[in-house]
């Protein structure tokens, strides 16, 4: 009989055990009857092992500084874009080039250009165009308002030229370039521009040009100086603003003669410059003076240890309007019209021994003054050879006295028609009156701008008589 092994250790069954008696296997027939092999050395499957996972080394200093100056960079070029696209904004950058423009002390070379190939760009090139805008700032205002909206102004337009950082547009103001015409009157005239020789104009028969350009826009002065017989003359610096290409600049050198007439001793001003003094009757005479359309005078006084500059005449148009004695007027005095107005009531026979008449006067009823005119008109009306009179006042010269008081020289021409028929015609000159400011005048709006102080000593220019048999 066949032996019958355990299948599991291979010890040998011993009959029909169903157990073995070594390991404790159960035996099934089909089981025991198998043919066991030699039982072979048991042999412990081994586990394959993962390895070890490597720990990870800690970052050095310098790595961790190499990440942080990354995300530096980054957040700084994310922030320099923001800013630049905010400073560089189509709108802030128009208003800093307003700015540049509104101030003759900023350089405003690099944000203009132009289209002109001739026209230099320097800082002093635009200069004209900056002192244009300084003194019109509506302008300036347009100026921003039409370029921001893409329009124009004096043909300037905002226009891209390059970039900033390579990244934001770089915008600028294109200027058209501005020529102008001199015309003037003398062969041979020098032409100057912002006070620089440009050439000789030429022509003949008393016309004669120079055409000057290219300039930036803007205020530039025109000046011609020329000889004239043997007599180096010249205009004044004329101030004009130009724009575009056709400005005409009229530069005449005119002469005429005409006199001044103001305070004795005071310097005659031309354009500011000192050219002679007044003599003792306050006059000065000036024959075949060159003058022309922009020439101003004044007059300058010292009145009671205060110095006074009378405001400015223009000496072109008063002798273009044959006026051949000029005097000018000076601030704080009163006006002819006024000073005529006032020193009519006071020798107007209805009110000049009225308490109306008094008003006229500082210190009203106690003015010695207005005392002595009142009793003068009393003794006219109580003059039995007077059947009637009048009076005519004439201002002749009004200077400043100083501290809001003028110094005024008139004429009252009386006129008596006599009860024998004749008429007698006087006429005194007063010199010495004194015309003063009313404080409540100024302060209240009470009573007139103006008093009496004094009205002057009285002399006799004229005295004349008519018999009534001439009056027929």
């Amino acid at each position: 009989m066949a032996k019958k092994f355990c299948p599991k250790c291979g010890t040998e069954r011993q009959g029909n055990e169903k157990f073995c008696r070594k390991c404790g296997y159960q035996f099934t027939e089909a089981a025991s009857t198998v043919k066991q092999p030699a039982a072979q050395p048991k042999v412990q499957p081994q586990r394959r092992s993962r390895p070890a996972p490597k720990p990870r080394k800690p970052m050095s200093k310098k790595q961790k500084a190499g990440l942080i100056g990354i995300g530096v960079v980054i957040v700084a070029l994310i922030a320099f874009f923001v800013w630049g696209n905010n400073y560089y904004s189509e709108t802030n950058q128009i208003d800093r080039i307003a700015q540049d423009l509104s101030s003759t002390k900023k350089d405003a070379s690099g944000i203009v250009t132009t289209s002109d190939p001739n026209l230099k760009i320097t800082s002093s090139t635009v200069k004209p165009l900056q002192e244009y805008f300084e003194n019109n700032k509506d302008d300036l205002n347009s100026l921003v308002s039409n370029v921001e909206s893409g329009a124009s102004l004096h043909g300037i337009t905002l226009v891209q030229d390059g970039h900033y950082w390579l990244f934001f547009p770089k915008y600028k103001l294109n200027v058209p370039a501005a020529y102008a015409k001199v015309e003037t009157n003398h062969a041979g005239s020098t032409v100057y521009v912002d006070g620089k020789n440009v050439g000789k104009a030429t022509g003949s028969d008393g016309e004669y040009t120079k055409n000057v350009g290219p300039y930036f826009p803007g205020t530039h002065t025109f000046q011609v100086k020329a000889n004239v017989n043997g007599r180096n003359l010249q205009t004044n610096q004329d101030a004009d603003d130009i724009w575009g290409q056709s400005n005409d600049e009229q530069m005449t050198i005119t002469t005429a003669t005409f006199k001044v007439k103001s305070i004795a001793g005071a310097t005659v001003l031309l354009d500011g410059k000192s050219v002679g003094k007044l003599d003792g009757n306050g006059e000065l005479e000036f024959k075949d003076y060159p003058i022309t359309k922009g020439l101003e005078l004044q007059v300058q006084a010292n009145v009671n240890g205060k110095t006074v500059t009378s405001k400015k005449m223009n000496v072109y148009d008063q002798v273009e309007d044959d006026t051949k004695t000029l005097s000018p007027k000076f601030a704080g005095v009163i006006s002819e019209s006024d000073a005529q107005s006032l020193l009519s009531a006071a020798f107007d026979q209805s009110t000049a021994t009225s308490d109306q008449g008094a008003d006229l006067y500082q210190n009203q009823e106690g003015n010695s003054d207005f005392k002595q005119v009142k009793q003068m008109f009393d003794g006219f009306n109580k003059n039995d050879n007077n059947d009637s009179y009048t009076t005519d006042v004439t201002v002749k010269s009004i200077m400043p006295g100083g501290d809001g008081k003028s110094d005024v020289v008139y004429d009252v021409k009386y006129v008596f028609d006599r009860s024998d028929g004749s008429q007698l015609a006087q006429v005194m000159e007063y010199s010495g009156c004194v015309l003063e400011k009313n404080p409540n005048y100024e302060k209240n709006d009470e009573g007139q701008p103006y008093m009496i102080d004094t009205i002057g000593k009285g002399k006799m220019i004229q005295n004349n008589t008519v018999s009534g048999d001439d009056n027929n």
